[in-house]
């Protein structure tokens, strides 16, 4: 028996070697939900959309339907006034002994009542129609009709009607108008190719 009030020596030694057990564990466990927190930390860290390459990879631009270029061909107008019996109707005149019959779009050889014909550098059309240039550029009925009232031209010439430029003609009475637009470089011998547009006066 010891005396009474002091710890045994052995007993003192356990409980010490208890303690430090304990206090290791409980920095052990620390440690662990240290780290523990830690990891989840950076895990957040490399989830920031800022902290991240985040470069979107474009896609290519739409192929859908793109305009094309402008051109001189007509465009059929909606006028109540007018019928249109054609449209962009596309024929080609072998050589100058052919002409244009407007008014059914047909090649001839014979001359038709409203024709378009060619000869000496220039086409010509009937002495009782009248023509209109108007600038380069897409051509309107309602472009010809100002036109033919205010501008109408004495000739026809090659110079002036190149390739891709439109001109009208108005048959005599003011009822039929023709837009043609000229696809390839006029000549007298060669074939011209022509774009029609043909519009009739219904009242």
């Amino acid at each position: 028996m010891s005396p009474s009030g002091c710890v045994p020596a052995a007993s003192a030694a356990g409980t010490a070697e208890s303690v430090r057990t304990a206090l290791l564990a409980t920095a052990a466990l620390l440690a662990g939900v240290a780290a523990a927190a830690l990891l989840l930390l950076d895990s957040d860290y490399l989830d920031e959309p800022g902290d991240q390459d985040t470069t979107a990879i474009g896609l290519p631009p739409s192929t859908g339907a793109t305009p094309s270029p402008s051109s001189a061909s007509p465009r059929p107008t909606a006028t109540p006034d007018y019928t249109v019996p054609y449209t962009n109707l596309e024929l080609t005149s072998p050589d100058s002994d052919y002409e244009i019959d407007l008014k059914t779009g047909r090649v001839s050889r014979e001359t038709p009542a409203w024709f378009l014909g060619r000869e000496a550098g220039e086409f010509y059309i009937p002495d009782d129609s009248a023509a209109y240039i108007p600038p380069v550029g897409t051509v309107t009925l309602p472009d010809c009709l100002q036109g033919l009232d205010t501008q109408p031209a004495s000739a026809l010439p090659f110079t002036t009607l190149r390739a891709d430029r439109s001109f009208c003609v108005r048959a005599y009475g003011g009822r039929e108008i023709a837009i043609i637009r000229i696809l390839n470089t006029p000549s007298d011998d060669g074939p011209v190719n022509l774009s029609i547009t043909y519009y009739r006066r219904s009242t």
